[in-house]
């Protein structure tokens, strides 16, 4: 239920904050992502924002940092933070093999288009 995911939030981010080895990388990745989800579901956009940009530091391949960009680009187009959007833009661009993500570039080459 939503009260026990309540709960569970803060813990979670605490989690998440301290230094994780490296083994904990893609878990940390995926449970800021999940964070991120959750907050952009409630509405808490400053939050799902802050949560999607956190998984910066432990995107591990190409997909995981496309991935990262499209999510803060999508909220921030909804906080109308333009110069986000834009920066997220560039850096999916460069990002090496992205054209191996065809899903993740032909979005990124959308957003770009009409940014």
């Amino acid at each position: 239920s939503a009260c026990v995911l309540q709960q569970l939030v803060p813990c979670e981010e605490e989690f998440l904050t301290r230094r994780p080895s490296r083994a904990l990388f893609c878990g940390t990745q995926m449970g800021h992502n999940d964070l991120g989800d959750f907050y952009y579901k409630r509405g808490d956009l400053q939050n799902a924002l802050k949560n999607y940009q956190r998984t910066r530091d432990y995107c591990t391949t190409s997909k995981h940092i496309v991935q990262m960009c499209l999510n803060v680009i999508r909220v921030a187009l909804e906080l109308e933070q333009f110069v986000h959007v834009n920066s997220f833009v560039a850096k999916a661009s460069i990002t090496p093999d992205i054209a191996k993500d065809v899903r993740g570039a032909r979005r990124i080459q959308t957003v770009e288009r009409h940014g």
